[in-house]
């Protein structure tokens, strides 16, 4: 017929070239072809939760099996689990693994020039302690009245003024200006600094420049915040008398 093609499918073409043959390895469909083997028989493990046979995998995900308590609970390696987990060292109390950590170097100071020898105390005993290398923890009473009232219970002494300054290593107290500089002659202050946290004496926090306060994040230093409310201003509950709150970055 015209207008028909009557060469065979794989004759050449006009230009010589043969016409490419279909492949070897179309042979059948794997969509069609494939056959998933039956499932074995599936068990069930401590309190009935069921379980695939070894080496076979189940029809359904084990998220997805019904199991009325929870797997393996009762059994043998549950138990073990909970064993071991109850011995490994984060299941033990706060101030077991806090004792691991080496004791801090607090000291409790002032930045208030208004006494000079008070002043100069605080100075005094400061570098004292970062000629040592060591991570000094300072409290600034005159920041906060919270670190006043802490400091005197810590020594005891209740609402009784308290010469500054003074300093902790840990829990332990040490001693005041005069304390300080005579182990520091006599060489016991280096055997009482071993084992604390150690920090370059010439690092500065970029959050606070040193000063271990920044004003308060909630009420901007105005010691006052608006309570939608009450439709009224009340006193911010974070900051302290002067709109300060510590430093989280190195307090």
């Amino acid at each position: 017929m015209d207008c028909l093609d009557d060469r065979p499918p794989f004759a050449a073409s006009p230009s010589g070239a043969a016409r490419p043959k279909k492949p070897s390895f179309f042979l059948k469909s794997s969509s069609f072809h494939h056959h998933q083997p039956p499932a074995k028989e599936i068990y069930k493990v401590g309190n009935g939760c069921p379980l695939p046979s070894p080496g076979v995998a189940s029809p359904k995900p084990l998220w997805k099996q019904p199991c009325e308590d929870p797997p393996l609970a009762g059994s043998e390696i549950y138990t073990s689990a909970a064993n071991a987990l109850r011995r490994s060292s984060s299941y033990r109390s706060g101030r077991a693994a806090a004792a691991r950590w080496p004791p801090k170097v607090v000291l409790y100071s002032t930045s208030l020039r208004g006494v000079r020898r008070t002043y100069e105390d605080c100075c005094a005993v400061r570098n004292i302690l970062r000629g040592f290398r060591v991570a000094v923890d300072e409290r600034d009473v005159s920041m906060d009245a919270l670190l006043r009232r802490e400091l005197q219970s810590r020594l005891g002494g209740g609402k009784a003024p308290v010469a500054l300054p003074q300093v902790f290593i840990g829990e332990r107290w040490v001693g005041g200006a005069e304390e300080i500089r005579l182990m520091f002659e006599s060489g016991d202050l280096t055997k009482l600094l071993e084992g604390v946290a150690r920090q370059d004496p010439r690092f500065v926090c970029r959050t606070c420049g040193g000063m271990r306060f920044v004003p308060c994040f909630g009420c901007s230093g105005s010691r006052k915040v608006f309570d939608e409310e009450e439709g009224q201003l009340r006193r911010c509950p974070d900051c302290n008398e002067n709109g300060l709150v510590r430093c989280p970055d190195c307090c």
